[in-house]
């Protein structure tokens, strides 16, 4: 008998005005725990339960912010470590909405508040931007990236471009180098990409590229968001004549847009399992 893990993963944590404004508390702090409650019991499930974080977070009331530059209170984090996710990812077109100072909050509210979950997509030196993010649950392990393709014209400071993990054609090389080291670290590698067009229902030619590209390089899953609404799953041929699944848009786990589809999010929910002939 092998060993199993369950992993789950959800869309767009989106944080509009409207949700700050209902989870701020009489004394000023912000209280997020509510939004989540429906869900919590089956996150609290899973042995890898994995968020979108869309937003980027701010220490500053001045800072706090909505469409279409985001500033998010850090209690959001709190509220989502509390339903039980232990995987997050940053990359997204909304990193740079607060420049460095955005990025700088982020890490260092993670790594001082809740060092045990594992944070994807932004990172602080060169050296986490060559480390392979590894959660090992059940005797599995599961090597997990993360990267965004827009940033919403919002760039990056040229000495600090590893800061921001991008799917970039001039990023090829890198993200290669960081699959191949990750299938030879882990039992299974899942790419988080942060792309496509928004309200598309369908994969456009990008997600399609990419995927092609993913699959050339042995990727075991992919999980896509940005589009806010939902997108086909599918398993795709990969070189080594193995599958891949790929889910090209999980949608909004969490906002306030009304746009036909946007309300309505997917989850992930995956089940792995190791025995003496490999993992699947």
């Amino acid at each position: 008998m092998g060993q199993t893990l369950r992993l789950r993963a959800v869309g767009d944590n989106l944080m509009h005005a409207e949700l700050c404004k209902s989870a701020k508390q009489e004394d000023g702090s912000y209280c997020f725990d509510p939004i989540y409650e429906k869900i919590a019991d089956v996150i609290h499930e899973s042995d890898i339960a994995v968020i979108n974080q869309e937003t980027i977070f701010v220490d500053k009331a001045e800072e706090i912010s909505s469409f279409p530059v985001f500033g998010t209170p850090r209690e959001v984090g709190d509220a989502i470590v509390k339903a039980g996710f232990n995987v997050v990812t940053h990359a997204s077109n909304h990193t740079m909405d607060k420049k460095i100072y955005g990025v700088d909050v982020t890490t260092k509210f993670w790594k001082e508040n809740y060092p045990d979950v594992t944070i994807l997509g932004i990172c602080d030196t060169m050296k986490e931007f060559y480390h392979i993010p590894i959660v090992e649950k059940n005797g599995i392990k599961i090597a997990m990236l993360n990267f965004t393709q827009k940033l919403n014209g919002h760039s990056v400071p040229h000495s600090q471009l590893f800061r921001v993990f991008r799917l970039k054609d001039n990023w090829k090389k890198y993200i290669a180098h960081q699959i191949k080291k990750a299938k030879e670290m882990a039992d299974l590698v899942v790419v988080f990409p942060h792309w496509g067009s928004e309200y598309m229902h369908e994969p456009v030619v990008k997600e399609v590229e990419w995927t092609k590209y993913f699959a050339e390089q042995n990727v075991d899953i992919v999980i896509g968001t940005h589009p806010h609404v939902m997108q086909p799953m599918e398993w795709v041929d990969r070189a080594d004549g193995g599958r891949m699944l790929v889910y090209y848009s999980l949608g909004n786990l969490i906002s306030c847009q009304t746009k036909l589809g946007s309300p309505l999010g997917g989850m992930a929910d995956i089940l792995i399992e190791k025995d003496e002939t490999g993992t699947r």
